[in-house]
């Protein structure tokens, strides 16, 4: 018999205690350190509110159109007053301030304020009497979503796009629950702004509502025609207004109501030439807009129609002025968007504008119609789009020049194209 296989057996049996040992431990253990890390976690876990990310594939701007958006984080609505003050901050082009509540036209690409569209959604904010809109009357707590598009198809957002149009859309958060938001804030020289919002979303239905006040002395000092030092006079300015949305149903099938009322009241200072001014203006308007819309597999469709009240009083005491004007503006489109493709998309509206404004010195007012069809062709590569775009309307029976568009270029680069362009 060799020498150790007497011990054989007793060195087998140890193996297998060792390896019966090490099946338990790793049997058992396991759970065991699970349930004492979960005991030990519950006392500091977290639970994260429920984010949801949608995308949509005809949420993106044409090739050739440069589309920047506005932050809309709740530091970004506290830094300005106006979307003035906003669009200054953060978007590439030029506004021309003269303090808060003080006339802020705007110029994009090199144009006047006449030239850039601005919407509301899908209303065009621009006075019928005036044909641009002061962006110091529009209060960066009561906006949602702000984009600026510029760019070779700018004409085609409606007449009087030729540098560009600005988009305001609200946000319907999706988080349910009730939500309300505060806001407060003050400056020099009388500055004070307050603000309340409150929101309540079930899934369904996404309500919302907000009110804002801000007012201003604008008593700062500045240098005369002469060197002295001055103290700005009669320049006060009050607003106040209130937005409400309602959203019933879904993104993918939906109907937006939509309501804003704003009114200002600000004190025309006088002249560096004269000591004095009693001169003042007062603006209210009312704003509501309804949206009907339905998302396909390949396909999207809305319906929307609206009205804009406007009326500005001018009064001086001085020259015995005391004037009003009053403008309504009814507006109405339709529009379809069709996936032919993953390349080639298809795009189809038309609308309807009818403008009437009254004025004292005018008793019979004017009034005018405008109604335009736009068609549009696109083609989305991966590195390469081109897209085609016809525009035709009449303004009061008579037929605006025909505007074609055509452009095509490469992704990362400055496209190439051609571009036909007219404006009423």
């Amino acid at each position: 018999m060799p020498p150790g296989f007497v011990f054989l057996p007793f060195a087998l049996y140890r193996t297998m205690q060792r390896l019966l040992l090490l099946c338990f431990l790793l049997y058992f253990l396991p759970p065991l350190q699970a349930q004492g890390i979960r005991m030990a976690a519950e006392d500091t876990l977290v639970q994260l509110k429920e984010v949801e990310i949608k995308a949509s594939s005809f949420r993106r701007s044409d090739h050739g159109a440069r589309l920047f958006t506005l932050d809309n984080s709740a530091i970004a609505l506290l830094s300005s007053s106006s979307l003035a003050g906003r669009l200054d901050r953060e978007a590439p082009l030029f506004i021309k301030s003269y303090g808060p509540g003080r006339l802020s036209p705007l110029a994009l690409r090199g144009t006047g304020a006449a030239h850039t569209a601005v919407m509301w959604n899908g209303l065009a904010l621009n006075s019928p009497m005036l044909g641009l809109y002061d962006f110091s009357l529009l209060p960066g707590f009561l906006l949602g979503e702000v984009s600026i598009q510029s760019g070779g198809n700018g004409p085609l957002a409606g007449s009087g796009a030729v540098g560009g149009a600005i988009f305001m859309e609200p946000v319907f958060d999706t988080v349910q629950g009730h939500h309300i938001t505060l806001l407060g804030g003050g400056g020099s020289f009388g500055e004070m702004q307050t603000g309340a919002g409150y929101r309540y979303t079930n899934g369904k239905v996404t309500t919302q509502t907000r009110v804002y006040r801000q007012q201003a002395g604008n008593n700062f000092r500045f240098t005369g025609l002469n060197g002295e030092q001055m103290r700005q006079q009669h320049a006060f300015f009050h607003q106040m207004g209130l937005s409400h949305d309602t959203r019933l149903g879904n993104a993918a099938h939906h109907l937006d109501l939509h309501a804003w009322f704003l009114e200002n009241y600000r004190e025309i200072p006088p002249l560096m030439v004269s000591r004095h001014s009693e001169q003042m203006q007062e603006d209210a308007s009312l704003r509501l807009a309804a949206k009907w819309g339905r998302r396909f597999r390949n396909a999207e469709t809305h319906v929307r129609a609206g009205m804009v009240r406007e009326h500005i009083r001018y009064t001086d005491p001085v020259a015995g002025i005391d004037d009003n004007s009053t403008a309504y503006t009814y507006q109405a489109d339709a529009g379809i968007r069709i996936s032919l493709s993953k390349q080639m998309r298809l795009e189809a509206e038309a609308g309807w504008t009818e403008a009437r404004a009254r004025v004292e010195q005018y008793p019979e007012g004017a009034q005018l119609r405008q109604q335009t069809l736009t068609l549009k062709a696109g083609w989305e590569e991966r590195r390469w789009n081109s897209y085609v775009a016809l525009r035709e309307g009449f303004f009061t029976g008579e037929a605006l020049p025909f505007l074609p568009t055509a452009r095509s270029g490469r992704r990362g680069a400055q496209p190439a194209g051609a571009d036909a362009r007219a404006a009423a």
